[in-house]
């Protein structure tokens, strides 16, 4: 912690010194909380568990000081009352995240223990997660209740935004009366019942710790859940907010895991990653590129999208675009403002220079929450009355309840500040103009920035190593087919399984430089199967082999599936496999499908409609879905299985009527649904 104080006193003078004793005394009721956080993530590292804080603790130098993050929070802007006020005197939240395999471990060989130590046995338990009744959810319920039929419950449902109250209702106005009058009844009834809990679950992530002064026992009722045997809090976390209980979040990261992977089949340490460079100009080229996939919060989208359109060359570009194309400032156009004057398309005025300095980074358009704040402190306001702009920025999050109303109660005090202060009620209105375009929710800072460093250090591991980091990343996301189309398209390779060389997940084979196939991948070979055979590996003969395994690991029905999947071969068994019985096994197929040779495809060359503005791509090989009023041409094939297996009939999750889904293989090998609701006779036939 000295040397990293040390260090920030090298690179930013009296500012860093002068921010951490600020920070110090404002946050010294809670330094055991604090410490309690440095301490688990500091053990985590000496275990090899690889950590990663998210959130607006990325905001607080304190806490980099403690090693609770990675983030020097003057380099990269972050604004500390956004992670806490100091007249607030709330608990701030640390969000940590964990690999996924090492998840149990962190809890029960660091927390748990490290909690005994301080506070004695018992004073961590997870904290539960209330499951309401939604809008759709009550009005079924109750029309349930009142005899409803099925069929004109669903025709209701179908009616129905999913929230009550959540500023979109004054656009479905027309359904809220037409629902009054023709139901009355059901319409009161499902008021009263929206938002009740329906049932009690396991939160993902809370943590709830007690201590010798406030015991659990003492203070929160527990609850068991039945189906994972795990006692729980009766409170949900923010009644235990409310109360003013000390909090874990730990979140299981599936891209950590990537990483770790990556970097032990590379031989690095995997005790840190802040040894991977941030400014390799291969990587941001990649990126421009739009060779996002597998690559941890740009691989969305509208985030590959954002990498490409902001011509990404730098981490802080990279953390503009995981701010900027988010549904609040696309809807509205935000990313095409910021791309033309980014661009010098569009030139940059500011109503006045405090506008300027704090949102010239970001050309004039407002994208973080900690500008709004930046804005409120340059004006003369305090921490309470800033605190009110983060409220109110919190409640326009997503959908939320009473935002407009908390902006509206926000301006006359702002308005009684900027005047003051600019001199010039039209330049204050100006300035307000840009704090109200948060109603629609600004993204915090410091979250976008913790995120950013992540995704560009798994976009290096990608751009430079990428048979490692697909092969870790396939071993962790073995049910994502599109990752194995990503693989493809980037020259991967891959081998079938083998009982001598396969493990459970995908591997890297290091003569061929392709991906192995794991055994736990062959439909049918369950983890005690894959156990049983890596504990015997090598196997000189398939009678090696039979000798050795035993029947009760793996049954006669598994050697079939073993041997038809090829992973005989090396033993003399060849398997002959086709490409039907490859994909029917392990879910793809190794190469592209045999029947695509030859092909010619048709309406191949991208057109759009003057009329209905309707846009055909072209050929589309990949495996994401396209925009909206979007066509592709898109290869595939219907392998020759029993109808059976290729044909399904289900209740469809978007109409009232059921729907056909239809097994096909596109060119990557890889199978998808051809969907086809039930009413649309001449499709369905």
């Amino acid at each position: 912690s000295k040397q990293r104080l040390h260090d920030l006193s090298q690179r930013h003078g009296k500012l860093a010194r002068t921010r951490f004793e600020h920070e110090l005394e404002s946050m010294g009721d809670f330094a055991h909380y604090l410490l309690l956080m440095s301490d688990f993530i500091i053990e985590a590292r000496k275990q090899g568990i690889l950590t990663n804080t998210r959130g607006s603790a990325s905001n607080s130098l304190l806490c980099y000081c403690l090693k609770i993050h990675d983030i020097d929070s003057i380099a990269y802007g972050l604004t500390f009352e956004r992670f806490y006020n100091p007249e607030r005197k709330k608990l701030p939240d640390i969000d940590i995240d964990l690999e996924k395999d090492r998840y149990d471990d962190f809890i029960h060989k660091i927390v748990i223990p490290r909690m005994d130590e301080l506070e004695g046995e018992g004073q961590v338990v997870q904290i539960c997660n209330y499951g309401t009744h939604a809008n759709r959810s009550a009005f079924r319920l109750i029309g349930e209740a009142l005899g409803i039929p099925k069929d004109q419950q669903d025709e209701i449902a179908k009616l129905l935004p999913q929230m009550i109250d959540s500023g979109m209702v004054e656009e479905e106005n027309d359904v809220y009366e037409a629902l009054k009058a023709d139901f009355p009844e059901i319409y009161e009834l499902a008021s009263g019942v929206f938002d009740s809990i329906r049932n009690v679950s396991q939160h993902a992530c809370g943590w709830l710790f007690g201590t010798k002064g406030r015991p659990i026992s003492s203070w929160v009722p527990l609850t068991l859940i039945a189906s994972s045997g795990a006692l729980v809090t009766q409170y949900n976390l923010k009644s235990l907010d409310d109360m003013g209980l000390v909090k874990g979040d730990f979140l299981r990261l599936r891209t950590l895991s990537v990483i770790q992977r990556t970097r032990k089949m590379l031989g690095q340490s995997v005790l840190d990653i802040n040894d991977i460079p941030l400014d390799d100009p291969e990587t941001f080229q990649m990126l421009r590129e739009g060779r996002t996939e597998g690559v941890f919060t740009l691989q969305g989208k509208e985030n590959r999208r954002g990498v490409m359109e902001c011509e990404v060359s730098s981490v802080h570009d990279v953390i503009a675009s995981v701010a900027i194309y988010r549904p609040a400032l696309t809807r509205v156009g935000g990313h095409s403002l910021f791309n033309r004057r980014r661009t010098g398309v569009e030139e940059v005025s500011y109503p006045h220079e405090i506008a300027e300095n704090i949102l010239g980074s970001t050309y004039g358009v407002p994208v973080f929450q900690e500008q709004i704040l930046d804005i409120g402190y340059a004006l003369g306001m305090g921490h309470l009355e800033v605190e009110e702009f983060l409220q109110a920025i919190k409640l326009a999050k997503g959908v939320g309840r009473g935002a407009k109303e908390a902006f509206e109660k926000i301006k006359p005090l702002f308005m009684e500040r900027a005047t003051a202060t600019v001199e010039d009620e039209d330049v204050a209105e100006s300035l307000w103009n840009f704090v109200v375009g948060f109603a629609g929710y600004g993204f915090n800072k410091g979250h976008a920035t913790s995120y950013g460093l992540l995704a560009v250090r798994a976009a290096y591991l990608k751009c430079h190593h990428p048979r490692e980091f697909f092969t870790a990343l396939l071993d962790v996301y073995p049910e994502k087919s599109k990752y194995i189309a990503a693989a493809r398209s980037e020259g991967m390779e891959f081998l079938p399984p083998s009982v001598n060389h396969s493990q459970a997940g995908f591997t890297l084979d290091r003569e061929s430089g392709a991906i192995r196939v794991g055994l736990a991948r062959i439909k049918g070979i369950g983890p005690v199967a894959a156990r049983a055979i890596m504990a015997g590996q090598p196997y000189v003969s398939f009678d090696d082999f039979r000798e050795r395994i035993r029947k009760r690991s793996v049954d006669s029905g598994q050697v079939t599936a073993l041997s038809s999947s090829g992973a005989f071969r090396e033993l003399g068994i060849s398997g002959g496999l086709g490409d039907s019985d490859e994909f029917a096994l392990l879910g793809f197929t190794l190469k592209k499908p045999k029947v695509f040779k030859g092909i010619k495809p048709k309406h191949v060359r991208a057109r759009k409609s003057e009329t209905s503005y309707w846009v055909h791509d072209g050929l589309y090989r990949g495996a994401e879905m396209t925009e909206g009023r979007h066509s592709v041409s898109k290869l595939f094939w219907i392998p020759p299985f029993d109808k059976k297996d290729v044909l399904e009939f289900k209740a469809s999750p978007f109409q009232s009527v059921k729907t056909y889904l239809l097994t096909a293989v596109d060119e990557n090998g890889i199978g998808f649904h051809i969907m086809v609701n039930e009413d649309k006779e001449a499709e369905s036939q």
